[in-house]
């Protein structure tokens, strides 16, 4: 126990240093950590987590450690830092999007041997070397999302419902629009923010709200979809949900849902940290990498509405298009993208885009 102690405290100090950097031999046995927001059954973005957690856990020479819903506080420190000190872990995934700074900042610092790969767009130059981040770029489900919701939209009136006002939901937010004026132009979109991941009471009240001034289809940027979906349903308003299939709450108003798949990009960093390999900093994809994929187990994906969601998917996949081409103007009228222009999706102007498109009122 001595030993086990000193050894401990041995390695916080050459941490502490900058002299203990991640091991460059490969590995037999790789301890790796997972650390969610929410529940992992959460039917949402805590269980896409999970689910590729279990698939790195089948992976020959890798232990599991996890803990759920963990606020993006202090409490997320101590999770990883006893992930870390007391069971080994050499490689980390913190998935939510505030953990990052300060709390897996500060820990890549304070354990440069550690790899700590974080679920946001939030790493930069400069940043700890021993820090990664992935992204997935919902934005382009949701950009299909918004063309099958204007399907089920005659007169273009829309909602949803986002989480926080930042650059990735806002992204998702005019995707969205984007794809519902790509069906109808005249296609409006109304959005409230609940300020939170989830927050099923402020969720079941925006989406009635919108049932009451007539809006007839509704889409959403949270954590888990079920309470818009199941409260649409309920209102005979179409939805769109996030995450997770989403049919048995939503019925024959259930349309779709962007999904995401993490295993296959966890698991590809795994092998690269086993065989003594440093993973990348960062990583990007989307629906051309099968990270970003649409739920086709709907009533209403057939005919018309899914082979105007096939050549929207068939331009930005095999087409190479831009959900991003101008000319894109602002709710005030402010030309953002000019005519012709087709903006790159890892471009700064979208990495920190705080604006919405025409037609949307936020």
């Amino acid at each position: 126990m001595r030993s086990s102690r000193r050894a401990v405290l041995v390695g916080a100090g050459l941490a502490a240093t900058g002299l203990l950097l991640p091991r460059r031999a490969a590995a037999s046995k790789l301890t790796v950590g997972y650390v969610y927001v929410g529940p992992k059954d959460d039917l949402g973005y805590s269980q896409t987590h999970a689910v590729a957690a279990q698939r790195v856990a089948a992976m020959p020479g890798v232990e599991l450690v996890e803990q759920e819903e963990v606020p993006e506080s202090a409490s997320v420190r101590a999770a990883l830092e006893a992930m870390i000190v007391e069971r080994g872990a050499r490689l980390v995934y913190p998935t939510s999007y505030g953990y990052y700074d300060p709390y897996v900042l500060e820990l890549a610092a304070r354990h440069p041997e550690v790899y700590f790969r974080h679920a946001g767009n939030r790493w930069q130059e400069g940043h700890p070397p021993n820090i990664g981040s992935y992204v997935a770029h919902m934005h382009e489900g949701q950009y299909l999302a918004g063309v099958m919701a204007a399907q089920a939209a005659p007169n273009g009136r829309l909602g949803f419902v986002a989480s926080f006002r930042y650059p990735g939901i806002i992204r998702s937010v005019n995707a969205f629009a984007l794809g519902a004026q790509r069906a109808n132009p005249e296609a409006t979109l109304r959005v409230a923010f609940i300020g939170g991941w989830t927050n099923p009471a402020k969720e079941a009240e925006i989406v009635n709200l919108y049932a009451d001034q007539g809006l007839e289809a509704v889409g959403c940027s949270l954590d888990s979809s079920r309470t818009v979906v199941s409260t649409a349903r309920a209102r005979r308003v179409y939805a769109c949900g996030y995450y997770h299939p989403m049919k048995e709450f939503g019925g024959e108003y259930y349309l779709t849902s962007p999904l995401v798949d993490w295993a296959a990009l966890n698991m590809r960093t795994v092998s690269q940290v086993l065989a003594g390999e440093r993973p990348p900093n960062y990583f990007e994809g989307g629906l051309a990498e099968s990270m970003v994929t649409l739920d086709y187990d709907s009533p209403h994906m057939d005919g018309a509405a899914a082979a105007a969601v096939e050549r929207a998917r068939g331009e930005l996949v095999v087409g190479g298009r831009s959900i991003w081409t101008g000319p894109i103007v602002d709710s005030e009228g402010i030309e953002r993208i000019a005519p012709g222009e087709a903006v790159p999706r890892g471009d700064v102007r979208l990495k920190s885009m705080d604006w919405f498109v025409r037609g949307v009122q936020a």
